[in-house]
């Protein structure tokens, strides 16, 4: 779950570009505090939350694609000898 937060917050911050951010919270109903913290990874956004700030925006925040995790190395088995 925490790879779909990043990648909203990842969306989010492009789709804000050139934008005063504080309007935006306001055009989408949203404190200005939850939009800040969305964007440093404070808290992850509600689906109502989301909706708003996609309507706001006029653009799809929630990934297209399942987002990929790293995979870790699996730790190695002593071998028998």
């Amino acid at each position: 779950m925490v790879a779909y937060a990043v990648q909203i917050a990842r969306a989010l911050d492009e789709a804000l570009e050139g934008q005063v951010r504080s309007h935006v919270a306001q055009s989408a109903g949203i404190e200005r505090s939850t939009l800040y913290d969305i964007l440093a990874g404070n808290t992850w956004p509600d689906m109502v939350t989301l909706a708003k700030l996609e309507q706001a925006l006029s653009v799809t925040l929630w990934p297209s694609q399942p987002p990929t995790l790293p995979r870790s190395p699996r730790p190695s088995r002593p071998t028998s000898s």
